[in-house]
């Protein structure tokens, strides 16, 4: 049932635990692994790209190769296959295009780090991937801090 598992990553707490999590179900299900990550095409970082920054550029690209680098690490003591995807524009758009044309069965995504009104705050992509996917939808908050690093393994139930 569950063969193809997308996760969309990045480097906030919630996106490498997000990714942990990923990594633990692939190898619980055998299933192939795709690790997204979105470069936000925002009107900042189209400022600051064509402001004559070499450096924001590569220091971006350092960023997610060490991101890659990282989960193809986990997945590989998990013994899964991982295969990695790095695109720019709009985060809620690049990830369900690619949980529709992979096709995925299951998306994971961390949440937000912020909190409004007292409770866990879900920002905007996670949202609209909520809303729009047409698979089922694993939204993962950051790990406490003594639980990072570890993804839990129980008879089943996270």
């Amino acid at each position: 049932m569950t063969q193809r598992i997308l996760v969309a990553a990045d480097d906030s707490p919630a996106g490498l635990e997000a990714a942990r999590w990923a990594v633990d179900l692939a190898g619980r299900y055998g299933a192939a692994l795709r690790v997204l990550h979105v470069l936000a095409d925002s009107d900042v970082t189209r400022a600051l790209g064509t402001s004559g920054s070499p450096g924001l550029a590569e220091r971006r690209r350092e960023a997610v190769r060490s991101l890659f680098h990282h989960v193809s690490g986990l997945a590989a003591a998990a013994a899964v296959e991982v295969e990695t995807v790095e695109l720019s524009g709009e985060p809620a758009h690049r990830i369900l295009e690619q949980a529709r044309g992979w096709p995925a069965d299951l998306v994971v995504i961390g949440r937000g780090e912020r909190h409004e009104a007292g409770g866990p705050w879900v920002g905007k992509a996670t949202r609209m991937v909520l809303e729009f996917a047409e698979q089922p939808v694993l939204v993962v908050p950051a790990a406490r801090s003594r639980d990072r690093g570890h993804v839990a393994r129980h008879g089943g139930d996270h």
